[in-house]
């Protein structure tokens, strides 16, 4: 059976550890680069990390510091759409082939962009944040439901 194998879920993680390898090499000693849910944060600067959230996403959540790491999320909040009576999105199961719609975001920590970008897709398709990928790749994942209460 012929194996296909799609790299857009993880270009954009791709991309910003890119983009952060390109500064260094200017000799910079710290920054960040920030592609719109995938950063990565390098050197001494710390920064304050916002998630967006799932209910709402004009509202901001904050979610700790970060300094010299990665953080990305995946969610289906602006890309779910309504298809022919269903719901659909981007993000698809492999093995059943069918749109993930979850109202819950999946962010990951890790120290490269690229890693915590594709483990954003592990953690939303088996919805665990206990496989052992996370250890294996000293990630730190979570996953932020929708609250009922907005402030």
């Amino acid at each position: 059976m012929p194996t296909r194998l799609e790299l857009g879920g993880i270009a954009k993680g791709f991309a910003v550890d890119r983009a952060t390898e390109a500064i260094l090499a200017t000799g910079a000693r710290g920054g960040t680069v920030n592609a719109g849910g995938d950063l990565r944060i390098f050197g001494s600067t710390e920064e304050e990390i916002y998630l967006r959230a799932p209910d709402n996403p004009e509202h901001l959540v904050f979610a700790g510091h970060l300094r010299d790491g990665a953080c990305a999320t995946s969610a289906t909040y602006y890309s779910r759409r309504s298809h022919n009576g269903s719901e659909v999105s981007p993000l698809v199961a492999p093995r059943s082939r069918q749109p993930l719609v979850t109202r819950s975001s999946f962010s990951v920590i890790a120290r490269h962009c690229v890693i915590a970008d594709a483990l954003t897709k592990v953690l939303a398709l088996s919805g665990n944040p206990d496989l052992p990928c996370f250890n294996h790749y000293q990630a730190h994942p979570f996953i932020v439901e929708p609250s009922r209460v907005l402030p």
